[in-house]
């Protein structure tokens, strides 16, 4: 529920950001990741969300096609511009700012909680343009 990027979405008018509420799904996850990823400029999911990532902020993103070509790395994700809106960040094959074709996509993420223990998460990242 992020809109374009650049205002983050709140579809309930409460004034807080959809990606800080809290986890309704399980609220012993520090994090809560979601899998899909539709960057059409309708509002919804037009960013790559992981929520609860902003209490994180010593983190790395990392995002592969299903070759393990690495499109997409940044430190910090979610921290002031740091999203993944389904544009390359330019690695061998696929060129820096190309549009990812629809797909499924593969996300390892690793993050210092707040113990100082490090975590690794990963999974599938479905991108859809319609």
């Amino acid at each position: 529920n992020i809109l374009n990027g650049d205002e983050l979405g709140d579809e309930n008018g409460n004034g807080i950001p959809d990606y800080v509420e809290v986890n309704n799904g399980d609220p012993t996850e520090e994090l809560e990741i979601f899998d899909i990823l539709t960057p059409n400029g309708d509002g919804l999911n037009d960013v790559f969300t992981i929520r609860g990532i902003q209490n994180f902020p010593n983190n790395n993103l990392k995002i592969y096609n299903r070759w393990g070509v690495k499109v997409y790395d940044v430190d910090g994700y979610g921290q002031g511009d740091n999203f993944f809106r389904g544009y390359s960040d330019g690695r061998v094959t696929i060129a820096r700012d190309d549009r990812l074709p629809v797909g499924t996509y593969y996300y390892v993420l690793s993050y210092v909680d707040s113990n100082g223990n490090r975590k690794e998460k990963a999974g599938p990242l479905y991108i859809n343009r319609r």
